[in-house]
């Protein structure tokens, strides 16, 4: 995107969650949040298991890459907790 008004550090996730066999989860729900713990956003996926974010660049902590921390609750989803870093 080249748009004057929008900040340079302007991310776009769009995500597609699926079981092993690439069928879609329709039925999930993503939590993302900064670790400063500044801001958080919710989103639940669609009848193709899509979800997306539009977010800035996270704040880093001190020492630490820049990252966002997310949740995904799906059934059959053993390991909920991820990072996703910058």
């Amino acid at each position: 995107m080249n748009d004057p008004h929008l900040p340079d550090e302007l991310l776009f996730a769009d995500v597609r969650r699926a079981t092993d066999a690439f069928d879609p989860l329709p039925d999930g729900m993503v939590e993302l949040w900064d670790p400063v713990g500044r801001r958080w956003g919710r989103s639940g996926t669609d009848s193709e298991g899509r979800f997306s974010f539009v977010v800035t660049k996270p704040e880093p902590l001190p020492g630490e890459a820049p990252r966002f921390d997310a949740v995904v609750f799906a059934r059959g989803l053993l390991k909920q907790g991820f990072e996703l870093s910058m």
